[in-house]
């Protein structure tokens, strides 16, 4: 996503790449001079823990899905139970990427 913010280092206002991971705004970069900061929260913690609460309430959200049209619970049941695979895998590749990015900028700062 993109803004126009102002930049301390340029002086002027710019645009900026915001980057966000899992709702959760984590990198701001300016698009002219190329200045960003990251948020310091461990996003991967934080992914895991939304990630068993979603397991923990799964049943009673089913319940409630169950009550509110059977159904369409039905009818959407074979295409969920497929395409759920692919989304958790969707899902941990977006953390295994942010793991590695992560990485490599605390690698170069430590260059710098």
């Amino acid at each position: 996503m993109e803004a126009e913010l102002y930049c301390i280092h340029c002086q002027q206002d710019t645009i900026f790449n915001l980057t966000y991971f899992d709702n959760t705004l984590w990198r701001v970069e300016c698009e002219t001079c190329g200045h960003h900061m990251e948020i310091q929260e461990d996003i991967v913690k934080k992914y895991f823990s939304h990630w068993v609460e979603r397991i923990l309430t799964k049943p009673k959200r089913m319940t409630k899905e169950i009550e509110a049209d059977l159904a369409k619970f039905f009818y959407t049941m074979p295409v969920r139970i497929m395409s759920k695979p692919i989304r958790v895998r969707r899902e941990w590749k977006s953390v295994k990427r942010y793991k590695k990015h992560k990485q490599h900028a605390n690698a170069n700062d430590d260059v710098q």
